[in-house]
């Protein structure tokens, strides 16, 4: 189903052909995108990446992450793999950073993330 109300009528016969009826109301909502907001790279296999919750729906969005100074560290178009804080094959220092994600005329999605060593 796509996002919105559906309403669905359930109709039950007993054995002798006695009926009972009632509607049922669903609602099917879009997933939020939550980006994690901090991460450890630090090979223990807990966190080692920055997750984003139902990145699966950021196919074709923009994904940018900026130091405090505003360089690019990490780009991506969608989110198939996650980012492991490492830039230019150098792993970032600890610290905050910071991400904007944009998806068509959606409003873009802004944050920090934390890199924990």
């Amino acid at each position: 189903l796509t996002e919105g109300e559906y309403t669905f009528r359930i109709t039950v016969t007993d054995g002798e052909g006695q009926t009972a009826s009632d509607d049922l109301l669903v609602i099917v909502e879009k997933p939020d995108v939550q980006p994690m907001n901090v991460f450890s790279p630090n090979n223990d296999s807990f966190y080692d990446t920055w997750r984003i919750e139902n990145a699966s729906l950021l196919a074709g969005c923009k994904i940018e992450v900026t130091d405090r100074q505003g360089k690019k560290v990490f780009e991506s178009t969608g989110y198939e793999t996650e980012w492991d804080g490492v830039t230019n094959g150098q792993p970032l220092p600890m610290g905050a950073y910071f991400y904007t994600i944009r998806c068509s005329q959606q409003k873009p999605l802004t944050g920090s993330v934390t890199i924990i060593r």
